[in-house]
């Protein structure tokens, strides 16, 4: 077994998550692997301060090769300053006297990485601790590679769609602690979207205001420097395609799998993608992205482009309130 703990989607309470568990203290080293869930520094650091970075903090296990090599993944790392010091703290306060290593994995890798370490624990930094996206809880704890930790938790205290993705279909059992919500919002330019001919009610009307908007762009009256009406992840051979396609599922009522019982008694997992629901989210998406003018680009060049006002509205999720906050102020 690889894995000793899973946590999903985690920030500060890892050292909560750590101090839940005093079996933890029995162990001579814990490594741990997140993704980063902290902004990355607003510049590009030099191989010196990189190289400063790593032997300041060396239970930071990213090497320098690796950092030197990506630009973007080694500001974001540099950027994970506040687990740093809460390991740091936790160390002292709970008189800890093992290394506690950290690395950092680049999301569109990590689920690779991690389903590899799970024939490789004897490596010497395979996690004992270690992040999951919400959805790959399930996966990660029915191959055996998590320990069962339902005795440990009171699940009163997490929001239960939460809860429920530490849980494998079916079964009552939790396999990790859900320590952030993730969401999908639509965010939108007010000057445009308070228009009275637009209306965002319902599917039906948004439609018809992505439509609108697409033809203020094309008449040259929507905010200067506006191109696309609408943009969300559409760029063939992104990493998490099925995510950003589960929002229009769920949003429709659809589900990826579905339990049914027979005969009342016996649960039956199946596939939900032939469901009414699923198949209408399916149909509405492509016909928008058929009548609208849809960008083709990642998720986080669209947000680039969206704080620039080339965009009128985008799906996106929370972590975008920081950039916007950044360029606009609070009250973006």
């Amino acid at each position: 077994m690889m894995l000793k703990w899973a946590i999903n989607l985690s920030l500060i309470s890892i050292v909560v998550f750590l101090s839940v568990f005093p079996t933890f203290a029995e162990e001579k080293s814990l490594t741990l692997w997140l993704m980063p869930n902290e902004p990355p520094i607003p510049y590009q650091p030099s191989d010196n301060e990189i190289k400063e970075f790593l032997v300041k903090n060396p239970n930071v296990k990213n090497t320098i090769s690796e950092l030197k090599s990506d630009d973007g993944f080694a500001k974001a790392v540099l950027g994970q300053r506040k687990i740093l010091e809460l390991l740091r703290k936790y160390k002292a306060e709970k008189r800890f006297e093992g290394q506690i290593n950290l690395r950092i994995l680049k999301w569109p890798e990590a689920f690779g990485e991690i389903d590899d370490a799970d024939y490789a624990y004897k490596e010497r930094f395979s996690p004992d601790i270690v992040q999951l996206g919400t959805t790959w809880n399930a996966y990660f704890a029915h191959k055996g590679a998590l320990v069962e930790i339902t005795d440990y938790v009171d699940e009163r205290l997490y929001f239960e769609p939460s809860i429920k993705s530490c849980k494998i279909l079916g079964s009552e059992k939790i396999y990790g602690l859900p320590l952030n919500v993730d969401i999908r919002v639509l965010y939108y330019w007010k000057s445009l979207v308070n228009n009275p001919e637009l209306e965002l009610r319902d599917w039906g009307s948004f439609k018809t205001t992505c439509s609108r908007i697409q033809e203020l762009i094309k008449d040259e009256k929507a905010p200067a420097g506006m191109r696309w009406a609408i943009g969300f992840p559409v760029c063939l051979g992104e990493w998490d395609m099925l995510h950003q396609f589960a929002v229009w599922i769920w949003s429709a009522g659809g589900e990826i799998v579905d339990i049914k019982k027979v005969c009342g008694i016996f649960s039956v997992k199946k596939g939900g993608f032939d469901s009414k629901e699923t198949l209408g989210s399916a149909v509405f998406l492509k016909e928008l992205t058929t009548e609208i003018k849809t960008p083709q680009f990642t998720l986080g060049e669209l947000e680039t482009m969206f704080i620039d006002g080339e965009i009128g509205m985008l799906i996106s999720g929370g972590w975008l309130v920081k950039r916007l906050q950044d360029r606009f102020g609070e009250e973006a």
